[in-house]
This record gives structure tokens, sequence and C-alpha cells, in this order.
């Protein structure tokens, strides 16, 4: 697990820091929901060199996504304030039916923020980012959104592989963890 404060910032995308996170979500190594969130922003930071994150997760009734943890937006945002319907027709609502991940670059700006919805629409920087569902067992259970920010630059091809393979069992991880605590 990734916990070491002394780390400096990272440049170039590590693999092998994703590899570290992938394998501890996957043998469900986390024992709470705040080590799996410190965990994951520093994977995405020093693993991946993108500074900021959303993680959406189904609500129960399975009408909404709800934000259940913001990174890098600085004050930006209210996370909990952030929920999309899943019955419009938006990007994330697409992203989790059809079960999917997508690299939003430069030339696709436009047109993924014209598929957001209002509330996310400010959010979105001129670098691109990242999007993807998160499933588990196989069916979406939220979807995740990544980026490098305002000052970043535009995600490459080895980040979006990366991210694609962390997240492979970041959902299952986090909904074991959810169970432990009985939030939903």
């Amino acid at each position: 697990m990734l916990l070491d404060d002394d780390v400096a910032a990272v440049s170039k995308p590590n693999p092998q820091l994703v590899e570290t996170y992938f394998q501890s979500c996957m043998q469900g190594r986390f024992r709470d929901l705040r080590l799996f969130f410190t965990s994951t922003a520093r994977t995405l930071e020093r693993g991946l060199c993108l500074k900021r994150c959303l993680v959406f997760i189904k609500n129960p009734q399975g009408t909404q996504l709800r934000c259940v943890f913001a990174y890098g937006f600085h004050n930006r945002i209210e996370a909990r304030q952030l929920a999309v319907l899943l019955g419009q027709q938006n990007l994330l609502a697409r992203l989790v039916t059809q079960n999917g991940a997508l690299r939003v670059t430069p030339a696709k700006l436009a047109a993924a923020r014209g598929q957001l919805p209002e509330i996310l629409k400010p959010l979105v920087p001129s670098s691109g980012m990242l999007l993807a569902s998160l499933p588990v067992h196989g069916e979406a259970h939220g979807a995740m959104w990544v980026d490098a920010d305002e000052q970043g630059e535009e995600p490459s091809d080895q980040q979006y592989q990366l991210f694609r393979h962390m997240i492979q069992h970041l959902a299952e991880e986090f909904h074991r963890l959810e169970a432990l605590v009985g939030t939903t």
C-alpha cells in the first residue's frame, strides 16, 4: 500500500506504483475507507501523475451517481453536493450504462463538455481528462474522473492504460469497505 509521505512528486507515470495499488485492491488489503482513499490519491499523483479525481458511486436505488470522494479541486467544489442522474443521457450516465472508459483529449473536449451534466462542466480542464465506469463483478457500480488540472498536460495513452488497469478492482474494494462500515 502507498503511504510513504516522503516520496517526491514525479513527472512521469510509475507503472509499479499502479500495480501495487491494483494488487492491494485485488487482495482486499485496505482496512478502512480513509486508508483506501489516501492510497487512491497517492497512486493517482505518484503513479499516474494526475492531480485531481472524482469518484461517483450509484445510490442504493440506482437512480443517481453521488460523489463519495474528491481530490485536488482545492475547495472549488463541495463533493457531497455533486450528483448525476442516471436516467439522463449525459456522458457519465452512458459510461456507467455501457461499463466503459474514455480518454478525453483537448480535441474532444468541447464535445465531452457538451455531454456532461451542468454541475460538472465548470470542472473540465483544458488539458483533457480520463473517465471510466467502476465495475463490481462485471456491473458498473459508479464512475471515476481524473485529470492533471488546468496547468497539467493532456493525459497520455500510457496514463490512460495505467488508469484502466488501476480501476479494475477499485470499485470492488470500495464496495467491500463500504459494507464493513455499513454506509450505502
